[in-house]
């Protein structure tokens, strides 16, 4: 569980008490899981890996960006270095480490979510909902894809086509 004043890991953008904390507020689907490793890894990179998972903030980017370095393309440093560039306010990044970390690993709802939530900050509103439609096939009764994409829906100027979502 986050602290009240740390972002809601749902993705809206507003602190934990406000959003998904909120004395009213409906209980917060459990984070999207990062994608998995590949099986059976070398040492040296298993002791990365834990390093990063272990670390925080800035040490945290440090450990992710060095098993980049010794496995390009790990899908979960990409997850993770997302979330840090987002959790920044860098989107471009974030959608570049999402779209690497699919790459890897194709399907994965969470990605699919989080590269939607900041191709909208980008303003690229229908790619956006390409991916949230994504994650939405994937997983139909999944509350995050089915909000976002209903959110997408509305800032596009689309009541009508929200309504589907909703009523989901």
């Amino acid at each position: 569980m986050p602290s009240r004043n740390e972002p809601c890991p749902c993705g809206s953008g507003k602190r934990f008490k406000n959003c998904h904390g909120a004395v009213a507020a409906p209980p917060l689907a459990q984070a999207p899981e990062p994608p998995s490793p590949a099986p059976a890894e070398p040492a040296r990179v298993a002791a990365l890996r834990d390093a990063a998972r272990a670390a925080r903030d800035d040490a945290a980017i440090r450990r992710w960006h060095a098993l980049l370095a010794e496995v390009p393309g790990d899908p979960e440093a990409h997850f993770h270095l997302g979330n840090a560039a987002r959790n920044g306010g860098d989107f471009a990044a974030a959608a570049a480490h999402y779209e690497a970390a699919l790459a890897a690993t194709p399907g994965h709802t969470g990605l699919l979510n989080n590269l939607g939530l900041v191709l909208e900050k980008l303003g690229r509103m229908a790619d956006a909902e390409r991916r949230f439609e994504e994650a939405v096939a994937l997983a139909p009764t999944g509350l995050q894809p089915l909000a976002n994409l209903a959110q997408n829906l509305f800032q596009q100027g689309r009541p009508a086509d929200v309504l589907e979502y909703f009523d989901r």
